[in-house]
């Protein structure tokens, strides 16, 4: 629950906060982002970036992290639907049990890095590591997941506020939108609508906000979904 105070913060959900930071979204430039990152001189150059963020490397810049983030569009293995482990049952299973073990947890963790091999920047995953390295009490690894989560909660929430079609937050994949709305602590009525815009609007379960939903840009997936 403190986690999801927390990103909610960064994410700039709320209140007036949102009046105050409107003017600094800032919607990606897809063109720019693939041309900086596939130049091969360019110190953003996507495999240069990506061997920083794996090896942890704390220097990586909130543009960096944008470039990491929405570039990732324009490599190989990118899905629109998000993360598809091969582990996806095994994991479906382990959180069904009443009652999970270590060992069940320690298989989660397996089964979750696996899946960060091909899904990188896959929230639901890299949030699930930083909660069962949490319970683990390893506090190295659960100061790194929480550390990208942050960086990549804040590269989204620099592109909008979510709150109309035109200021929707920009995400990676339809996955992304549902666990946007999971870790800012609403629930997903079920229904959703695409508006003139090219956003999604997600409508959410009745919640203490009075957020009746979430707008996500889609252009670009849908984009990439043609390809």
């Amino acid at each position: 629950m403190v986690y999801k105070l927390l990103l909610a913060l960064v994410l700039c959900f709320g209140s007036a906060v949102y009046a105050q930071n409107k003017k600094g979204f800032e919607k990606p430039d897809y063109k720019n982002i693939e041309r900086i990152t596939k130049d091969k001189s360019s110190p953003s150059y996507y495999p240069k970036l990506m061997k920083r963020y794996e090896a942890n490397d704390v220097t990586l810049t909130a543009d960096d992290h944008r470039l990491l983030y929405y570039g990732f569009f324009f490599q190989p293995g990118y899905r629109p639907s998000g993360s598809s482990s091969k582990y996806n049952d095994s994991l479906k299973a382990i959180f069904k049990k009443q009652d999970i073990t270590d060992a069940d947890r320690r298989n989660a963790i397996r089964y979750t890095l696996d899946d960060l091999k091909t899904s990188p920047f896959s929230l639901k995953d890299i949030y699930r590591l930083y909660n069962l390295y949490e319970l683990f009490k390893d506090e190295k690894n659960t100061a790194i997941y929480l550390y990208k989560l942050e960086k990549l909660a804040q590269a989204i929430s620099s592109t909008g506020d979510a709150m109309t079609d035109t200021t929707g937050l920009h995400i990676l994949s339809i996955e992304d939108e549902y666990t946007v709305i999971s870790l800012l602590g609403y629930e997903f009525s079920g229904s959703q609508s695409r508006t003139p815009n090219g956003c999604e609007y997600l409508l959410l379960r009745k919640n203490e906000d009075g957020i009746e939903g979430l707008y996500f840009d889609v252009k670009q997936i849908l984009a990439m979904s043609k390809k």
